[in-house]
């Protein structure tokens, strides 16, 4: 309706402007999709694909993913509130209206990569709203600078952006960045590493007790890479003193 609108000969002042301001917000939050428009024949929201190769083919808005059809909405429903807040701004509605904006969730439904630039890609394209988001995504506290985060359980005392993924999941109350499987991997790991340095201080001698143990962790790890290094860690222990 507002494309139709904004395409009439009896169009109002501003129609023109504001549909661009839409589509020039959602194309710089969502820098792979130009060209935006609707295709009145198949009743959807229309885009071109942009890759390091060029542009690409014309997309409908319900061929895309969760993640890109969320970009898409966040940027087109704020531009378009910039424009019913302050019509007369016309284009550049969307980046000099002022204003206040509450996300839940931001990071729901987006890929890590995009996780990572979304609050840059907001600010730049929104830039006198000041953005109130909560988020669990260790990717997006990491894009941060500390006076951007609050942290409902305590101060902050980093910079986030200068932490590796590890740390700030730990900021975050996370104990480790890696799956469940590769802790266990890690832990076992470790405990046989320990057993034979252990093995290797005492003389390198090795009873059943710790052979038993050694052989039991080596059926429990499931990388045989892993595996394979472990076996040769043990061969220390058959060496002559």
């Amino acid at each position: 309706t507002f494309e139709a609108d904004a395409t009439q000969p009896s169009s109002k002042e501003y129609d023109k402007e504001h549909l661009d301001c839409v589509k020039e917000a959602i194309s710089s939050v969502n820098p792979e999709r130009q060209n935006i428009g609707f295709n009145f024949a198949a009743d959807d929201l229309v885009g071109t694909l942009v890759t390091s190769d060029g542009p690409g083919k014309r997309t409908f808005f319900r061929e895309l993913s969760d993640g890109y059809r969320s970009l898409i909405i966040l940027a087109a429903t704020i531009a378009w509130r910039c424009i019913r807040l302050n019509p007369h701004l016309g284009k550049s509605a969307a980046k000099e209206s002022p204003g206040i904006v509450l996300i839940d969730e931001i990071d729901q439904h987006l890929h890590p990569n995009w996780q990572k630039r979304i609050v840059d890609d907001l600010k730049r394209t929104f830039p006198k709203i000041q953005f109130i988001c909560t988020t669990h995504s260790p990717f997006i506290v990491q894009s941060l600078t500390a006076e951007e985060v609050i942290d409902l359980d305590g101060q902050i005392h980093h910079d986030p952006n200068s932490l590796d993924l590890e740390l700030v999941s730990e900021l975050m109350g996370v104990e480790s960045a890696y799956s469940l499987d590769q802790q266990k991997l890690e832990e076992l790991s470790t405990e046989y590493l320990k057993t034979v340095a252990d093995a290797i201080k005492d003389g390198k001698t090795v009873g059943p007790d710790v052979s038993d143990s050694l052989d039991l962790i080596e059926e429990s790890v499931s990388d045989p890479g892993v595996r394979a290094f472990l076996k040769m860690q043990r061969l220390k222990l058959q060496e002559p003193n």
